[in-house]
């Protein structure tokens, strides 16, 4: 979908288990039907590699494919 002026999302999340993570994830999809981009990092509690955290992927909501597509958007602006 396309809005004007073009709107992006960030977001950050700490998810509890894999039910919490579908929930979050659905919301942020939710999210996509009207913002032009929506990036997320989502991390879940710990597995056995000694970190407190590891991260958590939902491909459709890559926070680095969110900011190229925003950056493209900012360089095209700039050369109107």
């Amino acid at each position: 979908m396309e809005t004007r002026p073009k709107y992006y999302s960030f977001w950050a999340f700490r998810v509890a288990n894999d039910t919490d993570f579908a929930r979050v994830r659905q919301m942020m999809n939710g999210l996509r039907s009207y913002c032009n981009g929506v990036g997320a990092i989502i991390y879940a509690a710990a597995d056995s590699s000694g970190f407190p955290y590891r991260k958590v992927t939902a491909p459709e909501l890559s926070l680095d494919r969110a900011l190229r597509d925003m950056a493209q958007e900012v360089i095209h602006a700039a050369h109107e």
